[in-house]
């Protein structure tokens, strides 16, 4: 719930921006914001000199779907209204399910095929291909989901093995850079003060955003995804599939800690169970 409140609040900030400034300008600024900011943060908590653990090829490959997602979001976001570009990200927790089950082994019942499959329809029902109100902007945000979905899937591969704060800070500064190539091709604008403190608001919750997203994705279950451009009723379908529920989304984090905690309590009396049975 955390990310998910941060991603909106971020995008919310980039919208209101994003009618006076280019889209170049945007991932440049916000980039470099952020990268201070993750700088900062890395520098305090002490991980910054293992920054070489986060020079590889897959954190590459993990940046180019950041980069990406970020260029056909706001892309798309400044050619939508605001509802439908979020509505329509409402999907990625769906997409992650089906990719989870299909790239990852993990176990999906129909509930969650069915719920996947509702969702799509959903968007297509926003998108309208085929019709007069068709707005192409609309697959640009569809583009988005499936390269969050990509980064999501690389993020719970790698494991813990890269700090997060580093993993944070390569992003940023792919993105920042990225942005600023696009200055060839942009008639970039001298920002105000009032747009340069939204950019430095959406990088901090940007920030916080990826933070949760990524611990998500290495602690908890495949299938759960709070982060990536959603709405919040996304965020709450996203935690019912997981459950299995169709009630209130649980408190998360305090039952995935208990579930854990049974894990290895029961972990730990099988395993002593077989070593009595074996003397």
């Amino acid at each position: 719930l955390w990310s998910m409140g941060c991603f909106v609040t971020s995008d919310t900030l980039i919208k209101l921006i994003g009618r006076d400034m280019p889209v170049g300008q945007i991932m440049f600024l916000r980039g470099l914001f952020a990268f201070l900011i993750v700088f900062v943060l890395a520098a305090a908590t002490g991980v910054l000199p293992k920054i070489r653990l986060a020079l590889t090829p897959i954190v590459a490959v993990r940046s180019f779907t950041e980069v990406a997602s970020t260029i056909f979001f706001f892309t798309g976001l400044m050619q939508l209204p605001f509802a439908d570009a979020a509505a329509i990200g409402q999907f990625t927790p769906l997409a992650v399910t089906a990719a989870a089950a299909l790239f990852l082994n993990e176990p999906v019942g129909w509930r969650r095929w069915l719920a996947t499959l509702v969702g799509l329809i959903g968007v297509l029902l926003i998108i309208k291909p085929g019709t007069a109100s068709f707005n192409p902007a609309g697959l640009l945000v569809v583009i988005c989901v499936f390269f969050v979905v990509a980064r999501d899937l690389i993020t719970r591969q790698m494991g813990s093995g890269v700090p997060i704060f580093l993993l944070i800070l390569v992003s940023a500064a792919a993105v920042s850079l990225t942005g600023l190539l696009a200055i060839v091709f942009e008639s970039w604008i001298r920002p105000t003060w009032g747009m340069i403190g939204y950019l430095a608001l959406s990088a901090l919750g940007v920030t916080g955003g990826y933070y949760g997203a990524i611990v998500a994705m290495r602690e908890g279950d495949g299938l759960l995804r709070i982060g990536g451009h959603q709405g919040r009723r996304g965020s709450h379908l996203g935690l019912r599939i997981r459950n299995g529920q169709r009630g209130r989304p649980p408190a998360a984090g305090r039952e995935n800690n208990n579930g854990g905690l049974r894990r290895r309590h029961e972990g730990v009396g099988l395993h002593a169970r077989r070593e009595r049975d074996c003397r």
